[in-house]
């Protein structure tokens, strides 16, 4: 180690530093601290490989090598948890580098052993500390997004972000259950001149999955983080993870379920086959009948005033769902600055994060505790917005089809009256002649132009005269000669 004077406390308050800004706090602490060798190496010491390379300098250990004044010190840090840097006693230590793996318990016969157990210790502490700070990242979930040289599309979330190639073009999308919910809900186009906004949110692809399976709770981005702050009893120490629930743990899960299944199903009352976050089913949007048919109303464009009532509502619900969602990450951030402190390197000036030295077990497993309450809160309270907001939007839906209803029966109706008015009309109009045909012009010959005779009209037809039977014949009588007297 060599001579390294202590600092004074003033010194130290003014290199350290809060987080202010949430979204680079966890980027940076995820690439300069998380994923870096050193925090993984703490983090995996229940491996023997890992724990070998560890230098574990116990209490007895510095009693043996250093004074009562040294003890004192160095004791009071370890009980208070407190960094005691007090420049009017200017305490040193020194230790000599090439003593120091001698040092090392697993050197002392009696204790290699304990060695271990040191190292499981330490491993449990980082595992918890990396646990709460994944189940804050994911209530972000940012995703980066590119193209590896044959094109393919890669996703990698930010806890991946070490194995993105350096310079590619990325694309940075925040994909986690409050997100998720507020796109769904935020897909319009507006237009500032007409002061119209085309309304189409997303509502049958909510809670539905690639193969077209409704969702479970667990298949939503977070929830198998947040499981993990519930787990603090039996440890493996071949992988370095808990896997069981102490009692207390286990009765405070089962209520938080209770908690999940209402917001997340709309029952109350959950049944006894319920035991984990997977066994709740989502909302089925999709086989509502308005998302069904060959034109279903939940998947049509609604054009409507920027002023309209319902829409109003349904916007300043949407600005809620935002303003309530980053209210709970800033309580997020006050667990990270209780997590981590930020300190500049004072030989290098450059930032640097550390856990922080006052973090006990008892103030760790408060600080798991404290966050996934307030992830809880975070993402039932999404949940229970967007169906809230999903009744607006209903209430919208159902304004417009009334109003486009009526002015059917609008138009319908000016059609019959007008049929009726033209109808009329061609009953009352007189009958007119029907149009002359005009005579062709007459042909002109090449001799000389000859007048038309006029038409002679036709005489008049003589009915024909009944038929008389003919005279009888008198015969003629004979002549009488006169007789002479």
């Amino acid at each position: 180690m060599g001579n390294t004077p202590s600092t004074s406390t003033k010194t130290k308050t003014n290199n350290e530093k809060q987080f202010d800004n949430f979204y680079q706090v966890i980027d940076y602490i995820a690439t300069y601290y998380i994923l870096t060798m050193d925090f993984e190496s703490l983090s995996k010491l229940s491996n023997k490989e890992y724990c070998d390379k560890l230098v574990v300098i116990t209490s007895d250990i510095i009693k043996k090598y250093f004074n009562d004044m040294e003890i004192t010190y160095l004791a009071q840090r370890i009980k208070n948890g407190e960094e005691v840097n007090d420049l009017t006693k200017e305490n040193v230590m020194f230790v000599n580098k090439d003593q120091l793996e001698s040092l090392d318990i697993q050197n002392d016969v009696n204790k290699s052993i304990k060695k271990k157990r040191v190292c499981i210790g330490i491993a449990k502490f980082y595992v918890k500390i990396a646990h709460i700070f994944a189940a804050i990242v994911k209530t972000i979930n940012p995703v980066y997004i590119y193209k590896d040289e044959n094109g393919n599309v890669i996703k990698n979330g930010l806890l991946e972000k070490d194995k993105i190639p350096k310079n590619v073009q990325r694309k940075l999308y925040k994909l986690n259950i409050c997100d998720n919910r507020i796109r769904s809900l935020n897909s319009m186009d507006t237009d500032d001149e007409k002061k119209e906004v085309n309304l189409h949110p997303k509502i049958c692809s909510m809670n539905v999955n690639k193969d077209g399976s409704v969702k479970n709770l667990e298949d939503e981005p977070g929830i198998v983080e947040l499981l993990q702050l519930y787990l603090d009893d039996n440890y493996d120490y071949s992988n370095g993870t808990f896997t069981g629930m102490s009692d207390a743990t286990k009765k405070q899960f089962e209520k938080d379920l209770k908690t999940f299944y209402t917001a997340f199903t709309g029952n109350k009352d959950m049944p006894p086959e319920i035991k984990k976050f997977s066994d709740i089913k989502l909302r089925d949007y999709n086989n509502k009948n308005s998302c069904q048919g060959t034109n279903p109303v939940f998947k049509q464009n609604f054009i409507l005033s920027n002023t309209d009532k319902l829409f109003v509502e349904y916007a300043k619900n949407i600005s809620n769902m935002i303003q309530s969602a980053s209210n709970k990450q800033s309580e997020l951030l006050n667990v990270i600055n209780e997590l981590f402190i930020f300190i500049n390197d004072p030989y290098s000036d450059k930032k640097k994060i550390r856990v922080n030295p006052t973090l006990t077990e008892d103030k760790l497993q408060k600080i798991v505790e404290k966050t996934r309450a307030i992830i809880i809160e975070l993402y039932v309270k999404c949940e229970m917005d967007y169906v809230q907001n999903l009744k607006v939007y209903e209430a919208i839906v159902e304004s417009k089809i009334l109003e486009t209803t009526k002015k059917q029966i609008d138009n319908l109706e000016k059609k019959a009256n007008t049929m009726v008015t033209e109808t009329s009309k061609k009953i009352q109009a007189p009958v007119d002649a029907p149009p002359q045909i005009p005579m062709p012009p007459p042909a002109v010959a090449s001799g000389p132009v000859i007048a038309s005779q006029p038409v002679i009209a036709s005489q008049p037809v003589i009915a024909s005269q009944p038929v008389v039977a003919p005279e009888p014949v008198i015969t003629p009588q004979p002549v009488i000669t006169s007789q002479s007297a």
